[in-house]
């Protein structure tokens, strides 16, 4: 709509919740030339209830597992957050003073993201490779806007909190991550779509020739798998409509790094596992990245971890958001 006076904006949030209500909820207006997270779309709902996560003894292996009852149901955004997705929202919040350049080379925060964060947190670096800085405002570098964006885990969450959203735990991602005919013993499957990664077609991964042809460092555009890649193959979503959740980036978690059979059996966003207030231990990135399959890094299952601080404008680190249905 055209600038002007006594104009008025109405909401439908009813539609944008898919009817969900909860006297809980919370607004944040934002005044932009933007539509809030640009681009952002999200999967199939993923229904609450219980599951195996880990290992099951099948084409997997055998390894650590544990049952996870996720009593709310959710979604996840259809693709990992891209760096033209980032560098709106880093231009908001330049100019509402939630973050600031330290010169030429990081973006940090201004305040503490959440009670504990430390205030100068380093959310990423910036470069030709992730979000850059032109002149006066951040940006993705002419063809580089929907590749996946490399931040901190500090980004991640500063990104989600921002807009009101947030970060998966572990136990979420993979529920997700494995469809819901893929979540009980001996029904687990490597992957998405079954228990063999061959051929260029499926996922961005270290054998795949495009990812280094068409790639930026290993990455691929968020959702480039969709039937037009090269070589032609699948339109490649996961069962809830997901794209890239095996290969491209590792994605961040909003988990604390511990062992599988430690985890909480009933998923608890403010229990040890997922607080965000700790900001000294390593959290969970999941999905893999531009890997070899051969040592099951790319497996469902599969887990790495990394300090919240840790980041280069190179590396294959990214996110997804989540929004719940909590009780």
């Amino acid at each position: 709509m055209t600038p002007g006076f006594g104009k008025q904006i109405v909401w439908d949030a009813g539609k944008d919740w898919d009817g969900e209500y909860s006297e809980r909820m919370r607004v944040r207006v934002v005044a932009t030339d933007a539509k809030g997270v640009p681009g952002l779309e999200w999967g199939s709902e993923v229904a609450n209830g219980g599951f195996l996560m880990g290992q099951d003894g099948g084409a997997e292996g055998s390894g650590p597992s544990r049952h996870v009852n996720i009593p709310w149901s959710f979604w996840l955004s259809k693709y990992e957050i891209t760096i033209a997705q980032y560098a709106e929202y880093l231009n908001i919040a330049l100019v509402t003073g939630k973050v600031i350049r330290n010169g030429a080379t990081n973006v940090i925060s201004k305040e503490a993201i959440f009670q504990g964060a430390p205030i100068q947190a380093l959310l990423l670096e910036l470069g030709t490779m992730n979000v850059r800085w032109n002149v006066n405002k951040f940006e993705a570098a002419p063809g580089t806007e929907r590749f996946p964006a490399s931040v901190t885990w500090y980004g991640a969450v500063a990104f989600s909190l921002f807009y009101s959203y947030d970060l998966p735990t572990t136990a979420e991602w993979e529920k997700a991550a494995r469809g819901p005919e893929n979540e009980d013993a001996n029904t687990h499957l490597k992957y998405p779509w079954g228990d063999y990664i061959t051929g260029q077609q499926l996922a961005n991964y270290s054998s795949s020739r495009d990812s280094w042809e068409t790639g930026l460092h290993g990455k691929t555009p968020v959702g480039y798998y969709n039937g037009k890649q090269v070589p032609t193959g699948p339109d490649n979503p996961n069962a809830y409509g997901l794209y890239d959740v095996i290969g491209n980036v590792s994605e961040w978690t909003r988990s604390i790094a511990s062992p599988v059979e430690n985890y909480s059996q009933e998923e608890s966003l403010p229990a040890y596992d997922n607080v965000l207030g700790d900001s000294s231990s390593k959290r969970v990135l999941r999905g893999g990245s531009n890997q070899s399959p051969a040592d099951l890094q790319l497996s469902i299952f599969a887990r790495k971890e990394s300090y919240p601080a840790l980041e280069n404008s190179s590396a294959a680190t990214g996110f997804r958001l989540i929004r719940r249905s909590l009780p």
